[in-house]
């Protein structure tokens, strides 16, 4: 579609992909009847929220982002890799009460709007803007999920505390709750099989991995 830049339902006879590499990009190129295909989003799209064009630091780097991800609520560099980089950030998301994940991302713990944020993306009701975590709470659950292979258990105790699970009225949350669950994770293969990492931590990332999923890991143990 011009209009959009997604592709419409097609015959199958119609989409026959040539598969190229280009230089400038270090990667893949993929193409269909003349035009280029991404698996993530246009860079050149607006964002919805804001109605301004997203900084290539900020933009996604998948088509559906994973939720599981504490990169996809921080909406400043520098990246969430580690337990470290979340504790030294000065504001963390309060993930709001009642918005989805990307404008919760722009309240921060505490209930006061990022500076230099676009305020016709604020909400007017100050129930709806109200942050869903405070600060230490939001510090906790994003250093978790900075550790996809045992954050699990980890995010699941979070928020089976009394003075937690009723935090779960925030979309955002859920969202959060719904990926630690049914995101598979990266995939073992046959040949890291009963591989145990020899030191911790360990520099091969590949061995952190399931063969069947995150859940049905924990659900075996």
């Amino acid at each position: 579609d011009r209009g959009t830049g997604i592709i419409p339902r097609m015959d199958r006879l119609q989409t026959q992909l040539t598969w190229g590499w280009t230089n400038d990009e270090g990667g893949y190129s993929v193409s269909m009847s003349g035009k280029q295909l991404r698996c993530r989003p246009d860079p050149s799209i607006l964002d919805p929220v804001t109605g301004r064009k997203i900084p290539p630091e900020l933009a996604p780097k998948h088509r559906f982002p994973s939720r599981a991800d504490p990169e996809s609520y921080l909406l400043t560099p520098p990246p969430a890799k580690t337990e470290d980089d979340i504790l030294y950030r000065p504001q963390l998301p309060g993930f709001s009460r009642l918005l989805g994940q990307r404008q919760s991302a722009i309240i921060v713990a505490g209930g006061r709007p990022r500076r230099g944020e676009n305020e016709q993306s604020k909400p007017s009701s100050r129930n709806v803007d109200a942050p869903a975590l405070g600060q230490r709470d939001a510090e906790l659950l994003l250093s978790y999920m900075t550790v996809p292979y045992i954050r699990l258990p980890l995010v699941l105790t979070f928020f089976a505390s009394d003075d937690r699970v009723h935090k779960l009225e925030s979309p955002a949350l859920r969202g959060v709750l719904d990926a630690v669950f049914f995101e598979p994770g990266r995939h073992l293969g046959l040949d890291a099989t009963g591989v145990a990492p020899a030191t911790c931590p360990t520099p091969h990332k590949s061995l952190l991995a399931t063969a069947h999923g995150h859940l049905l890991s924990e659900l075996r143990q």
